[in-house]
């Protein structure tokens, strides 16, 4: 009894601590079988479904359409590592080795994340479509630095008229330590941001980068490697 209480009180720190640093999701990035994407499609939008109708706080998914090599991509938000493994949609979510969920995966990549707040995240979810994911591997001694080259990069976006992207950093789990997720409305959206005639070099100084050209040389000399995708929400 004693070893639980204690264990209780360190994950209770734990937590306390970590909440400062931004609220807890999971994120699961999954490779369909040869032949099963549309099964595992189907499988996971059922699961959604029954997180949904269960009153937890619902999940998301994207489908990859262009850019790395996983097919779908699901956030669900947790609050904290106590409120996500007594809930409904760990019950539903965390599927038992051996079951008939992993006919349907080739690879399965998860970990829990520090990202925005509640509130961001969901209207980002909510307000759009399509979705654009950077995801970085942080050179030694590199990751705060890189975190704050993806500020520095949200407030260049913003300043060309662009959107602001969400940053989430790894607490645990798979090799990523930080990635950004950014919403459109649609296809267009995204490449009309991507396109805009805003003064670059004014927006890139404001940012705190020496010139528009320095920004990708900058990002490089912090990262061992990142992948980025493009893709639709799934409903």
């Amino acid at each position: 009894m004693r070893t639980i209480i204690v264990l209780a009180l360190v994950l209770g720190l734990w937590e306390s601590n970590a909440s400062a640093q931004g609220y807890l999701y999971k994120c699961t990035t999954v490779q369909a079988a040869p032949g099963q994407l549309m099964a595992l499609i189907d499988y996971l939008k059922a699961d959604l479904e029954k997180v949904r109708q269960s009153g937890d706080e619902p999940a998301y998914m994207f489908r990859h359409q262009q850019g790395d090599r996983w097919d779908l991509m699901v956030m669900v938000p947790a609050g904290s590592y106590t409120d996500y493994f007594t809930s409904k949609t760990a019950q539903i979510l965390e599927h038992p080795y051996g079951s008939d969920y992993y006919n349907y995966v080739a690879l399965q990549e998860e970990g829990f994340v520090r990202g925005p707040a509640l509130d961001l995240f969901r209207e980002t979810w909510q307000n759009n479509t399509y979705f654009h994911a950077e995801m970085f591997v942080a050179l030694p001694g590199k990751h705060q630095d890189l975190y704050h080259e993806r500020e520095m990069e949200n407030a260049y976006s913003q300043a060309r008229g662009g959107i602001y992207n969400m940053i989430f950093t790894k607490e645990n789990g798979f090799a990523w330590d930080i990635f950004t997720l950014g919403g459109y409305r649609d296809f267009k959206h995204y490449a009309d941001t991507q396109m805009s005639t805003a003064d670059k070099e004014a927006a890139a100084k404001q940012a705190g980068f020496e010139s528009a050209a320095a920004i990708g040389p900058y990002l490089r000399s912090l990262i061992n490697y990142h992948h980025d995708t493009l893709g639709a929400k799934v409903e």
